[in-house]
C-alpha cells in the first residue's frame, strides 16, 4: 500500500496511522523554552560587561629605567663639573707679585723686595694668615735678611750677575708663586779718597799719600 498524508496531517505507514501534530509540537515547545533562556540570559542589566585590562609592555619600563639612570649620571656629571670649575676659580682668585720687577741691584748694596698678594681682586688684610718663602737663583747673587715675611732685604753679592728672585705664597691651602728678574751689576770704582787732600812742599821734601776707595 503506498505511503501518503491526508488533509488531516495523518501519515499512514505500515497500516500505522500517526499524527504529526504529536511528532511536531512537542519539538516546537522545547525550541521555543531555549529561546526564552537565551534572551533572559542576553538581558543588558544582567550580563556583565567586558572589562579592558592594560598590560605594560616590558620594553616601557626598561626604558623608564635608562632614562632614571640618565637623569642620574647627567647630575652627577654636572655636579663633578661644577666642582672642578670651582675649584679652578678659587686657584685662580689668588695672586701675587713682586714689586720691584725687575730687580736692579749694585754689586754689595742692598735692595728691599715686597710681594703683593691679592685674593679676587681685593689685597690681603694685614692679620690674614700668609705663608711666604723667598729665594734667589742663582744664590751667588745675593741674601735675604729674612725668608717668611711680605717685605724683604736683599743684600746683593760681590759679583754680577742676573738671575730670578722667587717668593712662594700660600693662603687658605692655595699656593702661588711670584717671580722677578734679578741684575746684579758689576763692582765698580765709585770714589777715591787721598789723604792728605792737599800738602804744600818744598824741593827735596817727602810725603806719603793714602788712597782710600
Amino acid at each position: 500500500m503506498p505511503n501518503r498524508v491526508s488533509k488531516n496531517n495523518r501519515i499512514n505507514i505500515a497500516g500505522f496511522t500517526l499524527r504529526s501534530s504529536l511528532l511536531v509540537e512537542p519539538l516546537v515547545g522545547e525550541l521555543t523554552n531555549m529561546s526564552g533562556q537565551m534572551d533572559t540570559s542576553a538581558n543588558p542589566s544582567e550580563t556583565a560587561q567586558p572589562q579592558t585590562i592594560s598590560v605594560q609592555p616590558k620594553k616601557d619600563k626598561k626604558k623608564l629605567w635608562l632614562m632614571i639612570i640618565a637623569v642620574i649620571v647627567a647630575i652627577l656629571l654636572i655636579g663633578s663639573a661644577a666642582f672642578v670649575l670651582m675649584s679652578g676659580e678659587d686657584e685662580a682668585e689668588l695672586t701675587a707679585a713682586i714689586d720691584p720687577d725687575p730687580v736692579e741691584v749694585g754689586a754689595g748694596e742692598t735692595v728691599e723686595l715686597t710681594v703683593d698678594v691679592e685674593s679676587g681682586g681685593e689685597p690681603l688684610d694685614a692679620d690674614a694668615e700668609v705663608e711666604y718663602l723667598w729665594s734667589v737663583s742663582p744664590i751667588s747673587l745675593g741674601s735675604f735678611n729674612l725668608r717668611a715675611i711680605q717685605t724683604v732685604e736683599l743684600t746683593a753679592g760681590d759679583e754680577g750677575g742676573t738671575g730670578t728672585v722667587t717668593c712662594v705664597v700660600t693662603y687658605n691651602d692655595v699656593e702661588v708663586t711670584a717671580t722677578a728678574d734679578i741684575t746684579v751689576a758689576d763692582p765698580y770704582l765709585a770714589s777715591v779718597t787721598i789723604n792728605p787732600a792737599s800738602k804744600t812742599m818744598a824741593p827735596d821734601d817727602s810725603q806719603v799719600f793714602t788712597a782710600t776707595a
